[in-house]
Protein backbone atom coordinates (compact mmCIF):
# COMPACT_ATOMS: atom_id res chain seq x y z
CA UNK A 1 0.00 0.00 0.00
CA UNK A 2 1.41 3.33 -1.26
CA UNK A 3 0.64 6.44 0.76
CA UNK A 4 1.39 9.90 -0.81
CA UNK A 5 2.64 12.46 1.62
CA UNK A 6 2.78 15.59 -0.27
CA UNK A 7 0.49 18.76 0.47
CA UNK A 8 -0.86 20.70 -2.25
CA UNK A 9 -0.90 24.75 -2.07
CA UNK A 10 -3.54 25.47 0.29
CA UNK A 11 -1.63 23.38 2.67
CA UNK A 12 1.66 24.58 2.92
CA UNK A 13 -0.11 28.11 3.05
CA UNK A 14 -2.37 26.74 6.27
CA UNK A 15 1.07 25.46 7.51
CA UNK A 16 2.72 28.31 6.97
CA UNK A 17 -0.21 30.69 8.58
CA UNK A 18 -0.38 28.16 11.69
CA UNK A 19 3.55 28.66 12.31
CA UNK A 20 3.78 31.97 11.41
CA UNK A 21 1.20 32.66 14.21
CA UNK A 22 2.50 30.34 16.63
CA UNK A 23 6.22 32.48 16.43
CA UNK A 24 4.15 35.64 16.82
CA UNK A 25 2.30 33.91 19.78
CA UNK A 26 5.35 33.23 21.41
CA UNK A 27 7.08 36.73 20.61
CA UNK A 28 4.74 38.63 22.55
CA UNK A 29 2.74 35.98 24.80
CA UNK A 30 5.66 33.62 25.76
CA UNK A 31 8.80 35.87 24.93
CA UNK A 32 11.04 33.02 27.50
CA UNK A 33 9.74 30.11 25.46
CA UNK A 34 12.42 29.11 22.49
CA UNK A 35 9.74 26.07 21.09
CA UNK A 36 7.17 28.82 19.91
CA UNK A 37 10.12 31.35 18.11
CA UNK A 38 11.83 27.26 16.44
CA UNK A 39 8.22 26.58 15.51
CA UNK A 40 7.76 30.05 13.67
CA UNK A 41 11.01 29.79 11.68
CA UNK A 42 9.08 27.59 9.33
CA UNK A 43 6.62 29.81 8.09
CA UNK A 44 9.39 31.64 6.12
CA UNK A 45 10.82 28.95 4.00
CA UNK A 46 7.27 27.82 3.24
CA UNK A 47 6.59 31.16 1.85
CA UNK A 48 9.33 31.84 0.19
CA UNK A 49 8.80 28.75 -1.73
CA UNK A 50 5.31 29.85 -2.60
CA UNK A 51 6.42 33.18 -3.64
CA UNK A 52 8.73 31.77 -6.32
CA UNK A 53 5.82 29.49 -7.38
CA UNK A 54 3.77 32.36 -7.81
CA UNK A 55 6.90 33.53 -10.05
CA UNK A 56 6.79 30.68 -12.38
CA UNK A 57 2.91 30.34 -13.25
CA UNK A 58 1.12 33.44 -12.79
CA UNK A 59 -0.27 35.37 -15.56
CA UNK A 60 0.99 38.76 -15.14
CA UNK A 61 4.09 39.34 -13.68
CA UNK A 62 3.71 42.75 -13.82
CA UNK A 63 0.34 42.70 -11.46
CA UNK A 64 2.11 40.46 -9.11
CA UNK A 65 4.90 42.30 -8.63
CA UNK A 66 2.92 45.44 -8.21
CA UNK A 67 0.35 43.60 -5.79
CA UNK A 68 3.07 42.63 -3.38
CA UNK A 69 5.17 45.89 -3.69
CA UNK A 70 1.73 48.04 -2.27
CA UNK A 71 1.34 45.49 -0.32
CA UNK A 72 5.17 45.81 1.45
CA UNK A 73 4.68 49.24 1.31
CA UNK A 74 1.65 49.88 3.06
CA UNK A 75 2.63 47.08 5.87
CA UNK A 76 5.85 48.50 6.08
CA UNK A 77 4.31 52.30 6.88
CA UNK A 78 1.93 50.64 9.05
CA UNK A 79 4.65 48.46 11.14
CA UNK A 80 6.78 51.93 10.81
CA UNK A 81 4.00 54.54 12.88
CA UNK A 82 3.03 51.79 15.00
CA UNK A 83 6.23 50.48 16.08
CA UNK A 84 8.69 53.13 15.58
CA UNK A 85 11.22 50.40 13.97
CA UNK A 86 12.88 50.79 10.33
CA UNK A 87 13.33 47.53 10.25
CA UNK A 88 12.00 46.14 7.14
CA UNK A 89 9.04 43.46 6.70
CA UNK A 90 9.26 40.47 5.04
CA UNK A 91 6.90 41.42 2.34
CA UNK A 92 9.71 44.00 1.14
CA UNK A 93 12.28 41.05 1.08
CA UNK A 94 9.53 39.05 -0.82
CA UNK A 95 9.14 41.92 -3.49
CA UNK A 96 12.91 42.49 -3.92
CA UNK A 97 12.79 38.68 -4.64
CA UNK A 98 10.02 38.45 -7.09
CA UNK A 99 12.10 41.40 -8.82
CA UNK A 100 15.32 40.18 -8.70
CA UNK A 101 13.61 36.15 -10.13
CA UNK A 102 12.26 38.50 -13.23
CA UNK A 103 15.23 40.58 -13.72
CA UNK A 104 17.27 37.39 -13.86
CA UNK A 105 14.87 35.63 -15.64
CA UNK A 106 15.07 38.20 -18.47
CA UNK A 107 18.30 38.15 -18.78
CA UNK A 108 18.35 34.60 -18.83
CA UNK A 109 16.30 34.94 -21.93
CA UNK A 110 17.88 37.86 -23.51
CA UNK A 111 21.19 36.12 -23.65
CA UNK A 112 23.03 39.10 -22.20
CA UNK A 113 27.04 39.06 -21.66
CA UNK A 114 26.57 37.54 -18.46
CA UNK A 115 24.60 34.55 -19.69
CA UNK A 116 26.71 33.09 -22.38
Amino acid sequence: METNLSLNQNQLKFLALVTMTVDHIGMLLFPRVELFRIIGRMAFPIFAYMIAEGCTYTRSRRKYLLQMASLALVCQLVYFFAMGSVYMCVLVTFSLSIGLIYALDLGRNKKGIFWA
